[in-house]
């Protein structure tokens, strides 16, 4: 899937970019659209931990942002039938980007990661949403 229908899904599903602190948490509006935001802590790097639950599917797993990359570990449960979570990042000016998908099947906790991206400019990455497609 290109950058563009990406784009276009987020902004279908009426997401609009929160800023968190060290942990992201889904808000009802986000649980509703099935989208969390992981966004820069404040002081530039850090990681930030994210917790989602759709269901009773769970999003668990940890944002490293650094000067020029990304980090992205985590886990997947799936209790009834399989989960994709697609993780889209990036920077300020979507010069930089990561976009990929993770499943685990029915039944299953599954692992992801490392994802690691590299973004070849000063701050690097600003944001990674994770969400299941509902």
């Amino acid at each position: 899937m290109n950058l563009t229908s990406r784009a276009a899904r987020l902004a279908a599903a009426g997401t609009a970019a929160a800023a968190l602190a060290v942990v992201a948490v889904a808000s009802p509006a986000q649980a509703a659209a099935g989208v969390i935001h992981v966004t820069r802590p404040d002081g530039g790097n850090g990681t930030t931990h994210f917790h989602y639950e759709y269901g009773a599917s769970v999003l668990n797993g940890d944002v490293n942002f650094t000067n020029r990359s990304v980090i992205i570990t985590g886990t997947i449960k799936a209790v009834s039938a399989s989960r994709t979570a697609d993780i889209f990042g990036f920077n300020p000016d979507v010069s930089c980007y990561v976009d990929t998908t993770r499943t685990a099947p029915a039944g299953t906790l599954k692992a992801f990661g490392p994802i690691t991206a590299s973004c070849d400019v000063a701050g690097g990455f600003s944001e990674v949403t994770i969400w299941f497609p509902v």
